[in-house]
């Protein structure tokens, strides 16, 4: 009977500060937690994907805007761009465009998606630059599909270019870039070397250590014969054309929460699909670790023991991939 009006009064509290518990025995588990585990987009962070950085061809271009509103500049080394003119950086905007399963929408309120976060994302930096998506669609149908999935990394959809049929992808840089044997670099097409994978993996640490998400965009030729998309047919076929860096800002009300956590003794651990540096830098941001700590990634967990495993988990408050 004291355990019940305890427990009773317990839930009352909770009520007051806008909690509302189903059971009564929810209250002596939250009483003894001590590890919170918790996704990242949308629940740390805001979930509102902003462009902010696009390397194309070598070069690594800024954009300014904040939210889906499809409104602000391309910069390069400081000095504004016009990215009509820039044909590298406008195939870089139309891939993302056509791979893309969101709808950018002007509502009442302003501009807002129909969506996932991150397609919104690329249709506002491409809207920047004059792209629109139902415009771009007339002229290149989709004509088949591969939907996302996290196991395999990518999504890729398939149009009519210039006479032939090409295949689009967008995914994780590790994943794309595995299966990819050209980049353009200065308007060319030329074979990925060692020196070139290199430059391309440093934007990608560049971008993601500024707690950027970043995506890697592919394009590959797919001849009639090849018949429907199959992830097989581009193993090795695909040239990369860039990737785009965005950011998806912390929760202000979430580095308070953590701090309280902290207070009360409870550690706080992030789980994400992002990759490694992007998921330590926004966690340093939200005090979830220090700058320097390292993340656990899910192949490395996948390779330890059960024992290893145990110990790594008391040491490492962040989780990615």
């Amino acid at each position: 009977a004291a355990v019940t009006v305890v427990l009773a009064i317990c839930v009352n509290r909770m009520a007051g500060r806008n909690v509302i518990i189903r059971k009564l025995t929810a209250v002596e588990t939250l009483g003894t937690a001590t590890i919170i585990c918790s996704d990242k987009t949308g629940t740390l962070t805001l979930n509102q994907m902003t462009v902010r950085g696009i390397w194309t061809g070598g070069r690594q271009i800024s954009v300014s805007g904040s939210g889906y509103e499809p409104a602000g500049s391309f910069d390069l080394n400081g000095e504004p761009i016009a990215p009509e003119g820039d044909r590298e950086l406008m195939r870089v905007l139309r891939v993302g465009t056509l791979c893309n399963d969101a709808i950018l929408d002007q509502g009442a309120n302003g501009w807002d998606i129909i969506g996932d976060p991150t397609e919104g994302a690329l249709l506002a930096v491409a809207g920047k630059a004059g792209l629109h998506k139902n415009e771009q669609e007339e002229v290149q149908p989709r004509l088949d599909e591969i939907p996302f999935e996290s196991e395999k990394q990518f999504m890729v959809t398939l149009h009519a270019e210039d006479g032939q049929r090409m295949a689009y992808i967008k995914g994780s840089v590790e994943r794309v870039l595995a299966m990819c044997t050209g980049v353009v670099i200065a308007g060319k097409e030329m074979p990925i070397t060692d020196e070139i994978r290199e430059a391309v993996l440093g934007a990608n640490r560049s971008m993601a250590s500024q707690a950027l998400r970043v995506l890697a965009l592919a394009v590959a030729s797919y001849p009639v014969e090849f018949g429907k998309l199959e992830p097989k047919n581009l193993e090795g076929r695909l040239v990369l054309i860039g990737l785009v860096g965005m950011i998806d800002p912390p929760r202000e009300e979430a580095k308070l929460a953590i701090h309280q956590c902290k207070q009360a003794g409870i550690r706080v651990a992030m789980i994400t699909g992002d990759n490694p540096l992007t998921a330590r830098a926004i966690a340093s941001q939200l005090g979830i670790c220090l700058p320097d700590d390292s993340a656990l990634v899910g192949h490395e967990i996948e390779a330890m023991t059960d024992e290893q495993l145990l110990v790594n988990t008391r040491s490492h408050n962040v989780y990615a991939r």
